[in-house]
């Protein structure tokens, strides 16, 4: 797989840099990817097909073209409208396909046009919904959400003082904590757009810092926890209340991480 990503980002015409920010991680990730080095997870696997509209046999398998077929779906729903008992369906059919090509361009115009303000529609309810953060009492409540791919905001309660590589070792963390915080994988994009430029600068599990890395480890120090409350306070984004009641009880401890998928 480490081949065809590599051959993907090259056929966008994007640095690994580039790459990295559609997705929203560390450049050294799709490094690592591209290296054979690591592994992407199926959360990432996805999140990489959805963003670039590749097909997911191609990239986990080879077999079939780099990218879906964008008509195929539609070429599908005719073939489901044909066999559909809706008589009203399959007069709107035979009148389309009996239609010169003018007409019916201009009716897949107006199509295209209604699809796009449906869409606009969906996305706006989706951000309005305020359903970012969860929190789950028990892993019993976390598997009945559903999912297994989970961001992660989890308390650092180790001692003051602690040194950083103690810090961002994977041996200092132990996932799936009750009183943590979790946004589902499918949200990242959008947990990305509204809080990526305000959880910032926090350190890797290699010791480097940087923007928000939704796939690794990311610590953040009480103090730059505080600025993080003083800002969400302010700009007040997306579902902004239960974060900040969580980040406002973690002034006790350390800092934070964010735990990516």
């Amino acid at each position: 797989m480490n081949e065809r990503l590599k051959k993907l980002r090259k056929e966008l015409d994007m640095t690994q840099q580039e790459f990295a920010d559609k997705l929203g991680t560390a450049r050294n990730n799709i490094a690592g990817y591209e290296t054979g080095k690591r592994n992407p997870s199926n959360a990432v696997i996805s999140l990489i097909c959805r963003e670039f509209n590749v097909n997911e046999d191609w990239l986990k398998n080879g077999t079939g073209d780099m990218y879906k077929e964008k008509d195929g779906s539609f070429s599908e729903l005719l073939v489901e409208l044909e066999d559909s008992d809706d008589d009203f369906i399959k007069s709107l059919i035979t009148v389309y396909m009996g239609l010169d090509e003018d007409s019916k361009s201009a009716l897949r115009k107006i199509a295209k046009g209604r699809a796009e303000k449906h869409r606009r529609i969906k996305i706006a309810k989706t951000e309005e919904r305020a359903l970012l953060f969860h929190i789950f009492h028990s892993q019993k409540e976390r598997r009945d959400f559903g999912g297994s791919d989970f961001i992660e905001m989890q308390y650092c309660k180790l001692e003051q003082g602690s040194e950083i590589e103690k810090i961002v070792s994977a041996d200092a963390i132990n996932y799936w904590k009750n009183d943590s915080l979790y946004i589902f994988g499918d949200d990242m994009n959008m947990f990305y757009s509204h809080y990526g430029k305000i959880i910032t600068g926090g350190v890797y599990n290699n010791k480097d810092s940087g923007p928000l890395d939704l796939l690794g480890i990311n610590f953040y120090s009480q103090k730059q926890l505080i600025f993080m409350i003083e800002r969400i306070k302010k700009e007040k984004p997306a579902d902004y209340q239960i974060l900040l009641k969580w980040l406002e009880a973690g002034t006790e401890y350390i800092g934070f991480y964010v735990l990516g998928i």
